[in-house]
Order: structure tokens, then C-alpha cells, then sequence
């Protein structure tokens, strides 16, 4: 058996064919490989319908984010729900600093699209990212177009790890989730 996976080159479905098309739907429907058969960086940039950037893994011909946009779908299914949690327990004092874990932090799309939120624009917010990925975090640049008034912590996030921007602080991890657990 080849450990690795080839796409064929010129496919509709080769995210590698044109870098920032989206794959098409039937890419969305293969089957995962094993865990230690994909390329340490097999991720590609591609265009949503909002106009944000996404990736999409090379090797699984999967997006990171929807098609529809990963703004759009930051805001719908992370940021909103979060609003509405908070709101519903806004108990405490205010300048009590707001502390999240953002598992799978990817490029950060939710955690700064919560950031960027008015409503939290007083209030500390601490933000500890995980991410098993090192390719997608050297890919953190390509926000600082969706989240100009963040560019400067995001080129510091990409450098060292760690950002503080206003009230705001953020630390991002790489490594696996199963390291964080032994202790490693």
C-alpha cells in the first residue's frame, strides 16, 4: 500500500489546478485517509463568496470554511451564539476579562471575528488558540485584508505565537490536541 494519496494534476477537483478556485461538491464527499499519510503542508488558498479567503487541504480535497464565505460563517455559527451567551450571563463585573479556548484555531477567523465585535470593544478578552497544523498558521497573514485594524498583532500572532491588541491577548499553540493532554 502508498502511504500517500495522489491527486490527479488538471482534475475540476485538484484544488492544485487553479490555487484559488474552491473544489467542487464531490470533493466535499471523499473519504479521510489515515492520520499519518497526508503531506506535513498540504493546504491551499481559495476565494469564498464573500470575498475572505479559506483553505482547502490538498491531499483531502476539503475546505476549511464554507463556500458561502468564512467571514459569514465565523459570525453565523461562532460569533452570534457567543453574543447571545454572553448576554445571557453577563453577570460580574464588566472589566472581568472574557476567557476563551479556541480549539482547531485555523486562521482565526471566530476568534477574530468575535474581536472585532463593538460590543467587546471595552472588555478584556483572552483567547488561547490550538492548532495541530503549522502550515495553517504560517497562513495567518492572508487576514490582515479581512481585519485591517488587526494587522499588526496578526503579523506578531504569525511570528511569535502571541498578540495583544487593545484589551485584547492571544496565544496560539501548535501542536496535536492528543500532546496537550500527556503533558507534552
Amino acid at each position: 500500500r502508498s502511504a500517500a494519496k495522489t491527486v490527479p494534476t488538471g482534475s475540476s477537483r485538484n484544488p492544485r489546478a487553479s490555487p484559488r478556485s474552491f473544489p467542487s461538491s464531490s470533493a466535499f464527499s471523499r473519504r479521510r485517509q489515515p492520520r499519518a499519510a497526508f503531506p506535513v503542508d498540504h493546504f491551499v488558498v481559495a476565494d469564498t463568496a464573500d470575498g475572505t479567503p479559506t483553505l482547502v487541504s490538498a491531499f483531502f480535497g476539503e475546505a476549511c470554511h464554507a463556500r458561502q464565505g468564512a467571514l459569514r460563517e465565523a459570525r453565523l455559527k461562532f460569533v452570534a451564539p457567543a453574543l447571545e451567551l454572553l448576554r445571557g450571563t453577563a453577570r460580574g463585573p464588566a472589566r472581568r476579562p472574557l476567557r476563551l479556548l479556541d480549539a482547531c484555531f485555523g486562521l482565526g477567523y471566530n476568534t477574530f471575528a468575535l474581536l472585532t465585535e463593538p460590543s467587546l470593544a471595552s472588555r478584556p478578552v483572552e483567547v488561547i488558540g490550538i492548532e495541530k497544523e503549522r502550515g495553517v498558521l504560517d497562513r495567518l497573514g492572508l487576514l490582515s485584508d479581512v481585519f485591517p485594524s488587526w494587522r499588526e498583532a496578526i503579523a506578531r500572532l504569525c511570528d511569535t505565537g502571541e498578540a495583544v491588541h487593545g484589551l485584547h491577548r492571544i496565544r496560539v499553540h501548535c501542536q496535536p490536541l492528543e500532546a496537550l493532554g500527556q503533558g507534552k
